[in-house]
Formats: C-alpha cells, sequence, structure tokens
C-alpha cells in the first residue's frame, strides 16, 4: 500500500491526474496512510460557489488544521453574493500558498443593500455616488466613499465597506501570481480600483468591473502590481488621454500644459515586465485609440501582444445609419506620428488582435516587419482597395505567418467576384502559413483548391460560416459552375494532383455544395494530419436524407487527430459511429489495390447520449464481426463506470477484462431495454451511422467526448 507513496511527487501527481472523482474518492478509502497524502492532491483545486459551500470548506480545512490541508490549495475559484462573508478572511488564514485567485461578486447581490430601511427606499444611486475623476484630490483618496446622499454614519460605513472589505481579503494571498476580478459596483463610477491591494507578485490580472477606463485607473495598476506580465481590462468606455498625441518630431513641452492632470513623458514608468495588454469595452474613438496606442509605446517596451475588442459602433451624430471610418484622416500626420512611435517603442510587438475596429493602413505600414500574428474583425464590408491597402504593406507581406480575417455579413449578390479577389489579395502574403477566414455568406462560394493554390505555404486552415466548394468546374465560356470531385480511386488509378503542404482544416458552420466529395478530396492531400468538422457537412448530420451510411474513407493520409461536433435533430437523434482500423502486410499490393488487403476488424460504435423522451444510450462496440454476414455482427456496451483504455478486438476481450461475462449480460440488457432484442447489427438497421476507415489515426472526438482506441 506505502509503494506508491514512495514515488516522487510528480509521479503521484500525474497518476491522481488520469483518476476520475469516482476512483479519486476511491483512493482516499483504501487506507490511513493513502487518505493523509492524497487529500492534499484533491483540495489543490478549489471551486466555490456560494456561502454553503463556502462555509463547509472552511469547515474541512479547520477539521484537517494538524496536517496543515490548507498549505496545499493552489487555485480558487470562488463565486460569492456578499464580500463581507465572515469565512472569506478564514480563507486567507488558511490557505497561504494561493497562487490562483478568481472572484465574482456583485453588489447587487448584497443582502443589506436590499432591505427597506425605516425612510423611502433610496435609489442605489442615491447610496453610491460616482467618483470625481480627479484622481489627485487628496480628500478622494482619503475617503474612498465620497459623500453620502443620506448622510447617515451607518450609510457611510456602508459604501466605503466594500473595496475596503474587497482589498483586505486579497491581501493576504502574498504568493499570488494571478487574479482575476469580476466585480460590480452598482451605478458608481470606480475612479481608482482601490479594491486590488498591494501584490508584487502578481504577474496576470484580469479585471471586469463596468468601468470607465482612464490613464490614472492603468496607473494605479501598475502602482498595486508591479510586476504584470499580462493585463485585461473589461470597461464601458476608454477615454482620451490629454496631450498625449504629439508629432514624432516635436519639440512641445508637454509639462507646460495648463491641465493639472496632463501626462507627460516623465509621469510614464515604463513597465518593463509586462508582455501582453488586453482591452474590451463598449465604445471607443478612433483619437482615443491613438492616445493609448502612443501610451503603449512609453510604458510597454517589452509588449510583444495587444488587443482593442469594441463590441459598439462609432455612428455620425448627423446620420445615426452611417459608420464612421477614419477614411478622412488619411492625410493627417498624427497617424504616422503615432504608429512611427509605437514602432520605436514596442520592437518586440509580433501580436496584434483588432475587433470591430477600422484599423488605418498606414498601422502596417510602420509595424508589418515585426508582426507575425494578425486578427482583424472589421466593422463594415471592407473595398477591396482598403483591404489591398491593409494588407499589401511591404513588411506584412515578407514577415505575417497568421492571419485572423472576420468580415461582417453584406447582404448582397453583387459578390459573385470577391471571394477570388479576396484570395489574390491574401495569397500575396508570401510567408502566411496560418489562416482563418471567417464570413457568413451564402452569395457566393469559396473553392478550396483556389486558395491553396494561392496560399504555397499555407499549414493551417481554419474556415468559419462560408459557403464551400472544392475545386472550381468551368463550361465552355469560363463561367463556375459547381464544384465536382471524383470519387475515391486507387493510388494508381488516381489524376494527378497538386501537391499542397496543409497540415491542418477546420470547417465550421461551413455550408458545402456537395459534402460527400469531402472526403476523397481529402484523400489526395496526404500530409493532412489534422481534421477537424464542426455542424459543417449535412452527410455527417443527423439532417441527412440520405438512407445510406456515411462511409469515411481515410486509409492514404497521415491523419491523426479527427473531431467531429455535430448537432442533434429532434427527427433523428441517435447517431452510430463505427471506427475500422486498417492494416496490411503487403505494402506494395496495398499500395496497388488498397481496399482489397484492408483489414476491417471493427473497433467501436456510439449510439449518441440521449434521444427525445430523456432515454439514453451508452457507447457500443461490436464484439463479434464477419464482413460476409454483416447482420451477424453482435455489439456490446461499455458502462460508463467502466474505464476502457483502449477498445479491444473481440479476441483479447476475455483476456483483458476480468469482468467480461458479467460485461456481456449487462450489454445486452441495454441492448434489449432500447428495443434492439435480438443483440444484432440488423436491429439497428434504419438508424443513420458513419463508418470511418483509416490506418493512422490516433484520436477521435465526437461531440467533445475522446473516444480512445488502440
Amino acid at each position: 500500500m506505502n509503494t506508491l507513496l514512495h514515488l516522487p511527487p510528480e509521479i503521484i501527481e500525474l497518476i491522481l491526474s488520469f483518476l476520475s472523482g469516482k476512483d479519486y474518492c476511491t483512493s482516499l478509502c483504501v487506507c490511513s496512510s493513502w487518505y493523509n497524502e492524497f487529500i492534499h492532491y484533491l483540495y489543490k483545486n478549489l471551486t466555490i460557489r456560494g456561502e454553503g459551500q463556502l462555509e463547509q470548506v472552511c469547515r474541512n480545512l479547520l477539521h484537517h488544521a494538524p496536517v496543515y490541508l490548507g498549505n496545499s490549495v493552489r487555485t480558487i475559484n470562488l463565486r460569492i453574493e456578499s464580500i463581507s462573508n465572515r469565512h472569506l478572511s478564514q480563507l486567507g488564514a488558511w490557505c497561504p500558498n494561493v497562487e490562483s485567485l478568481s472572484l465574482r461578486w456583485s453588489i447587487w447581490h448584497e443582502s443589506e443593500l436590499q432591505q427597506s430601511p425605516q425612510q423611502p427606499q433610496p435609489r442605489l444611486g442615491d447610496l453610491i455616488d460616482d467618483d470625481d475623476d480627479n484622481e489627485d484630490n487628496d480628500n478622494e483618496n482619503d475617503n474612498i466613499g465620497g459623500d453620502i446622499a443620506l448622510g447617515s454614519q451607518q450609510d457611510i460605513k456602508r459604501k466605503e465597506k466594500y473595496p475596503v472589505i474587497m482589498a483586505s481579503f486579497i491581501g493576504p494571498f502574498m504568493k499570488l501570481n494571478r487574479l482575476t476580478l469580476d466585480v460590480s459596483f452598482g451605478k458608481r463610477k470606480v475612479g481608482l480600483p482601490k479594491f486590488i491591494p498591494f501584490l508584487p507578485r502578481l504577474t496576470s490580472l484580469t479585471l471586469a468591473n463596468g468601468t470607465h477606463l482612464s490613464l490614472a485607473y492603468i496607473e494605479y495598476i501598475h502602482k498595486m502590481c508591479p510586476s504584470l506580465q499580462h493585463l485585461s481590462l473589461q470597461g464601458t468606455f476608454i477615454g482620451s488621454i490629454p496631450n498625449m498625441i504629439i508629432p514624432a518630431d516635436s519639440t512641445a513641452d508637454l509639462e507646460s500644459s495648463s491641465s493639472p492632470t496632463a501626462p507627460t513623458t516623465l509621469d510614464i514608468i515604463p513597465a518593463m515586465h509586462l508582455l501582453t495588454v488586453e482591452m474590451e469595452f463598449v465604445i471607443g474613438s478612433y483619437e482615443k485609440y491613438l492616445d493609448w496606442l502612443s501610451y503603449f509605446a512609453l510604458k510597454y517596451p517589452n509588449m510583444v501582444s495587444f488587443e482593442f475588442r469594441q463590441h459598439g459602433m462609432i455612428f455620425s451624430p448627423t446620420d445615426p445609419s452611417t459608420l464612421i471610418v477614419p477614411v478622412q484622416y488619411n492625410d493627417d500626420p498624427k497617424y504616422d506620428a503615432v504608429f512611427t512611435r509605437l514602432a520605436n517603442g514596442c520592437r518586440q510587438l509580433s501580436d496584434v488582435h483588432l475587433y470591430n475596429i477600422h484599423i488605418h493602413p498606414g498601422f502596417f505600414d510602420k509595424m508589418g516587419p515585426t508582426l507575425d500574428h494578425v486578427s482583424m474583425h472589421l466593422p463594415v464590408f471592407p473595398t477591396m482597395p482598403y483591404l489591398s491597402s491593409l494588407l499589401h504593406q511591404q513588411g506584412l507581406r515578407q514577415h505575417l505567418t497568421s492571419l485572423d480575417l472576420s468580415l461582417p455579413v453584406k447582404n448582397t449578390t453583387s459578390l459573385q467576384s470577391f471571394p477570388d479577389n479576396i484570395i489574390s489579395v491574401i495569397g500575396q502574403l508570401d510567408q502566411l502559413k496560418s489562416l482563418t477566414l471567417r464570413w457568413k455568406s451564402e452569395q457566393t462560394c469559396l473553392h478550396l483548391d483556389t486558395l491553396l493554390q494561392h496560399l504555397a505555404h499555407l499549414k493551417q486552415l481554419t474556415l468559419i460560416g462560408l459557403k464551400l466548394g472544392l475545386q472550381e468546374r468551368l463550361d465552355d465560356n469560363g463561367s463556375s459552375t459547381e464544384t465536382t470531385m471524383q470519387q475515391h480511386t486507387p493510388a494508381e488509378e488516381a489524376p494527378q494532383q497538386p501537391y499542397y503542404p496543409l497540415q491542418s482544416l477546420t470547417l465550421r458552420d461551413v455550408k458545402m455544395i456537395d459534402p460527400h466529395h469531402l472526403f476523397p478530396w481529402i484523400n489526395y492531400h496526404i500530409n493532412l494530419s489534422h481534421l477537424a468538422l464542426a455542424q459543417s457537412c449535412r452527410s455527417l448530420s443527423s439532417l441527412d436524407n440520405e438512407p445510406v451510411p456515411c462511409v469515411i474513407w481515410l486509409p492514404d493520409t497521415k491523419l491523426k487527430t479527427f473531431t467531429v461536433t455535430e448537432r442533434r435533430h429532434h427527427r433523428n437523434p441517435i447517431r452510430l459511429y463505427m471506427l475500422h482500423q486498417t492494416a496490411t502486410t503487403d505494402q506494395q499490393r496495398q499500395a496497388n489495390n488498397p481496399r482489397m488487403f484492408d483489414d476491417y476488424r471493427p473497433r467501436f460504435t456510439d449510439l449518441g447520449t440521449q434521444i427525445d423522451g430523456g432515454a439514453k444510450h451508452g457507447w457500443y462496440f461490436m464484439i463479434y464481426y464477419d464482413h460476409e454476414t454483416v447482420s451477424s455482427s453482435r455489439l456490446a456496451a461499455l458502462s460508463s463506470d467502466q474505464h476502457f483504455e483502449w477498445v479491444v478486438p473481440y479476441h483479447n476481450v476475455k483476456d483483458m477484462c476480468p469482468w467480461y461475462p458479467e460485461f456481456c449480460d449487462t450489454a445486452y440488457d441495454v441492448l434489449k431495454d432500447q428495443g434492439l432484442g435480438k443483440n444484432m447489427v440488423d436491429d439497428i438497421d434504419g438508424i443513420e451511422y458513419m463508418h470511418i476507415v483509416c490506418r493512422s489515426i490516433r484520436c477521435l472526438k465526437v461531440n467533445d467526448q475522446r473516444l480512445p482506441f488502440a
């Protein structure tokens, strides 16, 4: 019993990581020495939801005080309604080694704010005033709450205490290096995040409190967290930074500004440790983006990645239906000044994410030589000249290796040539290795072969929401017709196909012209090793009207992983998956006729998890198979309590599974209860299934369920 305890802690932790929750609890009951050792691993990561679980955890920590159970806690994920709960302080006292803390709390859940006082119920805005934006006001720094309309001492304490209590709760976790706060202070505008205590070891901060993101707000964060490497902020608006934008060669003295809060280059102390920054907000403006880019250039000299994510739109004040785009600023020298400053100040910047922001083309002109990955979601459908001006910068063409491009929906039928145009634009990115293209359109069709011909170096491709074809066929007039692809033929008979280095293909929400041709097309791309289909091919879904099963023939590829995510449909909620892994002893004969010499030993099937009415099915595999009399093949079910690391052929089941007889009895009962009384394959006639044949695959996922096999 004690042999396992003599292993290194890293080995023990690796072993325990493969145990299910039920098996883990069983291991605690083996003996006292196992319990005293393994209970520490059980408490390494705590997830606490509500006051009841919080109280239970604190009682358990107190009960195990002699073995210092709290010292083993490394991660706490806490969702609490009352920040004033008395048990919160116990967590910091009992768990001194916490490295990661996540807290979700809202002032709206505080019970004392919901209680009605003797006088008429005041508005929450009366209880909690907005702080003044001027953070240099000493009186405001001393009194977080400010003035209270009600004036009573009790209400003053009520207003002041929440940031103080939150800071006092977080403060004792001195070894904290990752902090996530999803907190709300109601209608109060938080000028400074004084609920964050001094955390010298913190390297990652994610903060969402729906406030106004200002310069003072972020500077305060860096003051309290001097070692930050990752900063992610969510707010309602981003503020401007006065006097931040100046021409690159200007000698203007910023300190001469009459504004007492005007920042200067001397005021901004560089945060040398910070590598990534993310700002998520509802609305901003182009001038404010430039302010913050100038700030990044001064504040983050070692920044490698930044993200602006805007969820709203910027409309014209005179015409609310018109979006403002920065075309009118093309010749403004401030753009060149800001982008030059950013390029000179952040020389390691390689990753940029811009969501719903119409970026000025000059940005890529200055930053192109350093960028490896660009992710863009354009707020309006781009014109080809604008898109070309973005991507045809010399630096991007020579250095960009990864592009994630998202285009908004545009309801028009005049875009028949747009896919080819955009492919030609992207195709001029000489070093592009990874492409993700998102576009919800059913009017135009994108052809895979056309795309791969333009992107000669592409190794990873993800297509989302498009209408997709495989090979474009032209009629006598040179016009494009529907996609065509011949069925799979042996290698010696197959037509010569162009070579593509594509290794990974992901199709998500893609409408294919003829999905039955997808796998023959894949069969010609022998370098493809990763394939993921998410609600893309109707021949792989229960919506397919074809009565025959879908056969996936992949013996000639190097496919290693195959992931399928499909919709369940009320008319046919049951799916049967069959995996056949092939083998051969004569490679030469196999090359001449791959179908003749493949071994069709079945491995497993899946009848899904649930059908109408709540009836459930388990996992199934065939315990007997005869390719000449398929109807005599028998099914057996894998119970969820029996943990299969491998699904094995029939002749190995008895040797490897001592519980085999009982297992077969259980399988028979399951099949009988589900209307498969004879336990034969022909009893499932009419159930649509997918037949997978492959040789090299090592991982198959269906609806996020990993299916292991030898």
